[in-house]
């Protein structure tokens, strides 16, 4: 009765007309979906009818833009749900680029975030509705207002909210209208929120980007068009010129990008403008007025399909984004050989077997090509080195519309890039990275799950292309002098000779120790007697020694930390997709759970939970744990999916035995916290060395580097080798030297330093020196493992080394990892951010 009263009230309204499904829904009333619209405002042509949606051209008879809508009304079975999907999907492949829009009740979420209630799973209706958009190439329009838009109307416990209406996309729609959005208002008379659609000009935001299309570039009247802008005086810098003008053709080309309409329509319409022309030829032979219709035709048509290509290109380019990991595997092969290209190869030199031999300095000609001023030549050959098809960044210009315009903007752009050699100063409209987030799994739920990609403006690649050629040219250069020089022999020995190693001296003899010994040579540290005072102490006098600098060494040197810290700049931007990383914050949560929030028995259970490795332990835990123990699960197990796809080797028991092995350690020292009971050293390394976390750490670092897996090798791993053992204890020491105090005031457990002072009745500073000195006896061991140890790789034995290594680099000055110093701060701002001036 309220159906047919809503129908005769609209039917009442003046110059409004509407259309129902109420055919469809003869036995399913429930399921209906009504239109209406005003007649004197717009057309509308019904396309086709279900009992789930109505489909429909709209048309503005004010300024005569159409576009295709979908009214949405999903019904509630999943089942019947998917004939939705598939007529949305179905509608997709037929269209041309027509904006499409898509609003409605969909009675479907795409993820969790959505929902706020119980309900029963939605896992399935999830995937089939992500998988239906990115079938259709369909996106959700920004929205404003509430979030959830259903509500069941109960209370309590028994309430549930719900995010089932929502307003869907096409590219072409957002290309037509960029300013959309629609606003998600409170319900009224209904348990849903009703949906406005508004428009309005977006000064920012990703989505209204402006875009420079390439086949814009093969226009007749491009260059009038750039000059028409470029001739203007912007009395200013020149960066600020080019940035300037660049920004004031934008709307220019706005324009003519509508203008241009449907390119895939062009070339259909040209090709049969084409065939017509070439069948009046064969009727009427010998007709000069069809013959030349024909040849202009046929430019056209060349033409047309020239602009689609290119606008093809850049689509193609767009659509790879948008899928993600599908191609990873081509993207970070295309990456690691651009790596090869790039990188100082150690084999070509090697900086540490070089000493003050090399004492000629560079030449004036050199010195002079390294501070000359830029040329226009180099400037022109670095703008036409860059793809067309590269990604453009916030300003949206390609590379190939810079080719294109050279001729007339070339002049100003060279002097641009000249006065930023000049002063070093560079605009920020210029510095500007658009940084985008792909998604690298089907419904990404956290950070983690996406790629970061950078975005840089062509003007900015212009100047780092420069810098990076005048760094390569020089490296090369040098590369080629010290290989020269070490070619003449392989041997160790031989090259330790090379440097002219003078027993008098303790940069040379530092030198050759040090060589030796990462050689595998066992050289005895005896040698350093000459420079020792019989207290056994370095001689004071040796502060005083001066040691002549080698100009071309330095030189390389710097070269060579610049080129290599920026492969770490670069390799921080994919940081958060390494499976080590995501241990680590598991590790940190995991250590935080056992010291500060987990009672003892709900230790228990998940250390039970841990070494079980049963996903049904999970509704045993409490929620806080429910979540760490699912992130540690679902993480594990996707790092053995990897290597089962790729290498057809199962690593789960290697994980989950290491995972469980530092759950039961973190055990050990809750049981001691709780009980107040205060280990022996011996008792508390026999378990510190290993809830340090270097064996979980050191053998998932082996499972990452190593292709082909073998048992023999990980069964060995299994046993705790001494590397293992020995680079944990270091770590463990260190870590208690820079933390102990600060933990103690939080009422944490004692350390080796308290153990040691229990045992022996010493004061702190003795207690400290004794583990200093721990440490260094342990290094001992270490290096002798080195020399010794044959059944791993030289990749695997360094990182083991290097956990020792950065453990004390990290807690010399304190807890660097907790609370991190002023000290460690800037050690890290001098490796990964800051460069070594070349002057």
């Amino acid at each position: 009765m309220k159906r047919m009263k809503t129908l005769r009230a609209l039917n009442s309204v003046a110059l409004w007309k509407l259309f129902h499904d109420l055919s469809c829904c003869v036995e399913r009333p429930g399921d209906r979906v009504l239109l209406a619209w005003n007649d004197s405002e717009v057309g509308v042509e019904i396309l086709e009818s279900h009992s789930q949606f109505i489909h429909a051209w709209v048309v503005n008879r004010q300024i005569h833009t159409r576009c295709l809508i979908t009214v949405v009304y999903g019904a509630n079975e999943l089942v019947v749900r998917r004939q939705l999907w598939v007529a949305i999907t179905r509608i997709a492949d037929g269209l041309q680029g027509e904006p499409w829009l898509l609003f409605g009740d969909f009675n479907a979420v795409l993820d969790t975030s959505e929902i706020w209630g119980s309900c029963s799973d939605q896992t399935q209706a999830m995937n089939e509705f992500n998988q239906c958009l990115l079938e259709a190439g369909l996106t959700t329009l920004p929205m404003r207002g509430h979030w959830f838009s259903w509500h069941n109307s109960r209370d309590g416990t028994r309430s549930l909210w719900k995010r089932l209406d929502r307003v869907l996309v096409n590219e072409a729609f957002l290309e037509s209208w960029p300013g959309s959005f629609y606003l998600c208002d409170a319900p009224v008379t209904s348990d849903h929120s009703p949906l406005n659609l508004r428009n309005e000009r977006a000064t920012h935001g990703l989505w209204f980007m402006f875009r420079f299309d390439n086949y814009l570039a093969l226009a007749p009247g491009f260059l009038d068009t750039v000059a028409g802008v470029w001739r203007h005086n912007i009395y200013r810098t020149k960066l600020y010129s080019v940035v300037r003008k660049l920004k004031l053709l934008k709307p220019v080309f706005r324009v003519q990008r509508k203008n241009k309409g449907d390119l895939v329509m062009n070339v259909q319409l040209a090709a049969a403008f084409l065939s017509q022309a070439q069948s009046l030829v064969q009727k009427y032979r010998h007709n000069e007025l069809l013959e030349r219709l024909e040849k202009a035709c046929r430019w056209i048509y060349a033409r047309a399909i020239q602009q689609e290509q290119s606008m093809l290109k850049q689509r193609a380019k767009l659509t790879w984004l948008k899928e993600g990991d599908v191609c990873s595997r081509t993207f970070f092969k295309k990456v690691k050989a651009r790596t090869a290209v790039h990188r100082v190869r150690q084999e070509e030199v090697r900086l540490e077997h070089l000493s003050t031999w090399a004492n000629h300095l560079i030449t004036e000609e050199e010195a002079t090509g390294l501070i000359a001023p830029i040329q226009d030549e180099e400037i022109r050959q670095s703008v036409f080195g860059i793809a067309d098809e590269k990604a453009p960044g916030p300003d949206g210009y390609s590379a190939k519309f810079y080719k294109a315009a050279w001729p007339v903007i070339g002049l100003e752009v060279s002097t641009a890039v000249r006065e930023f050699f000049a002063n070093g100063r560079i605009l920020k409209q210029i510095n500007a990275t658009l940084l985008t987030l792909l998604p690298k799994v089907h419904m990404p739920c956290r950070v983690s799950e996406y790629r970061s990609i950078a975005y840089c403006n062509v003007m900015y690649k212009i100047i780092s292309r420069i810098l990076e050629k005048k760094f390569l040219e020089r490296t090369e250069k040098l590369n080629g002098e010290v290989a020269m020089l070490l070619e003449k022999t392989n041997d160790p020995f031989d090259q330790i000779e090379l440097v002219d190693w003078n027993n008098d001296d303790l940069h040379s003899t530092a030198l050759g120790f040090r060589l030796l010994r990462q050689h595998g040579y066992n050289v005895s540290p005896e040698i350093f007697r000459n420079f020792m005072d019989q207290k056994g102490n370095f001689r004071t006098t040796l502060c005083d020694d001066e040691t002549d600098t080698n100009p071309l060494l330095l030189e390389l040197a710097k070269l060579d930390f610049n080129i290599v810290q920026k492969m770490y700049q670069d390799e921080l931007k994919e940081l958060s997709r390494i499976m080590l990383v995501k241990f680590a914050v598991l590790i940190t949560i995991i250590d935080d759970i056992y010291d500060v929030y987990g009672t003892l028995d709900e230790l228990e259970l998940f250390t039970d939970a841990v070494d079980r490795w049963d996903i049904n332990a999970l509704k045993l835990l409490p929620d806080y744990m429910k979540i760490c123990f699912l992130a540690l699960f679902n993480t594990v197990n996707k790092m053995a999916y990897d290597v089962l796809r790729d290498q057809g080797f199962d690593i789960i028991p290697h994980s989950t035995n290491r995972w469980a092995e530092l759950c039961k350690k973190y055990m050990v020292e809750a049981q001691w916290y709780y009980s107040g009971y205060k280990p022996s050293l011996k008792e508390f390394l026999g378990n510190g060395w290993v809830s340090v976390t270097g064996p979980l750490v050191l053998v998932h670092a082996y499972l990452s580097m190593t292709n082909p897996l073998k048992d023999k090798p990980l069964e060995d791993l299994q046993k705790h080798p001494e590397i293992i053992k020995w680079t944990s204890l270091v770590c463990r020491l260190a870590d208690d030297l820079g933390t102990s105090c600060d933990e103690l005031k939080r009422g944490d457990n004692p350390k080796s330093i308290q153990c040691y002072m229990h045992d022996t009745g010493c004061c702190e500073d003795d207690s400290r020196s004794f583990i200093k000195n721990l440490i260094e006896s342990t290094w001992k061991k270490i290096n002798k493992d080195i020399l010794m140890n044959h059944e791993y790789s030289k990749d695997f034995i360094k990182a083991s080394i290097n956990f020792a290594r950065i453990s004390q680099c990290m807690y010399q000055y304190g807890d660097g990892h907790g609370i991190p110093d002023r000290e460690s701060k800037a050690r890290i701002l001098s490796l990964v951010i800051e460069p070594l001036p070349l002057s």
